[in-house]
């Protein structure tokens, strides 16, 4: 029976959650294979972004995860930016019982956030949530909660403030979320904040990535100067000369940020130009 389409194609998983059931024994009746979770409606929802929608109930959603995984990833990973949504939308209200609410909503985002990233090798909450672009708010929970975090790999041998410097998000945002970072480090030099696995260091990932304003860089290269006058071994170049690199669709705030990094990169190794 859980496997007989209606008229509209759908089964009936779909069609309960659909019709906004949160009965969670229902639901468990109902979710009996990896299909039934990945049955999608024509603007591809599946059985996971809907229990997502209204009166979210997180028995479900630990259902669905566990029958698929994958749900979690479909439609562009679409199901983690609504949790992150419902987390920040919750943090702004203010009125009796909301506390609970932050707090379910949170549960939920962690159980997706898992399960979004659950094939890694090496798995970290703030890894993940970094790649998929998680709000501030997201980013400043997980540090308060886990700050070990920090100087941990993921699967491809990078630590955390390498994926900040990567994330497509604005200035502002990017800076914001690589100095908490920094600060959850408590401003020490360790191994995971100056390099990475293939002995690149930070401050060359910032240059070549930009994006990133000149208070920021001047917070890296205190924890690193020596790092102004190393040579990447991606460019064989100094990172003065990597953040002079040809950005592409750059705003007119971003050329200005691109420029200050240059000049940021420029005054903590003028010698590197006396050569020149």
């Amino acid at each position: 029976v859980t496997r007989i389409r209606d008229e509209n194609g759908r089964l009936p998983l779909r069609c309960a959650l659909a019709d906004k059931i949160r009965d969670s024994k229902l639901v468990e009746l109902l979710c009996t294979s990896e299909e039934a979770v990945l049955d999608s409606d024509r603007i591809e929802r599946n059985a996971l972004h809907l229990s997502l929608e209204r009166n979210v109930n997180p028995c479900i959603v630990e259902m669905l995860l566990q029958m698929a995984p994958c749900s979690a990833r479909a439609f562009g990973g679409s199901a983690l930016q609504r949790c992150y949504n419902r987390f920040v939308q919750a943090g702004l209200k203010d009125y009796p019982g909301m506390e609970a609410e932050i707090e379910k909503s949170w549960t939920v985002l962690i159980m997706v956030l898992r399960a979004h990233e659950h094939d890694s090798s090496v798995y970290s909450k703030l890894h993940a949530a970094l790649a998929s672009n998680a709000p501030v708010q997201v980013i400043a929970r997980i540090l308060d909660e886990s700050p070990e975090e920090i100087r941990l790999m993921n699967a491809q041998g990078r630590y955390p403030l390498e994926v900040a410097c990567e994330m497509h998000a604005d200035f502002e945002t990017k800076d914001e979320i690589i100095s908490l970072i920094l600060e959850a480090n408590r401003g020490e030099a360790a191994p995971a904040l100056i390099t990475n696995e293939r002995e690149r260091n930070i401050v060359s990932i910032v240059a070549e990535h930009g994006g990133i304003s000149a208070p920021v860089i001047q917070q890296l290269i205190r924890l690193n100067p020596f790092a102004v006058t190393r040579l990447d071994p991606r460019h064989k170049l100094y990172p003065f000369m990597i953040a002079a690199l040809p950005k592409q669709n750059q705003s007119k705030v971003d050329e200005c940020i691109h420029v200050g990094a240059i000049f940021e990169l420029l005054l903590a190794s003028p010698d590197l130009i006396k050569p020149l």
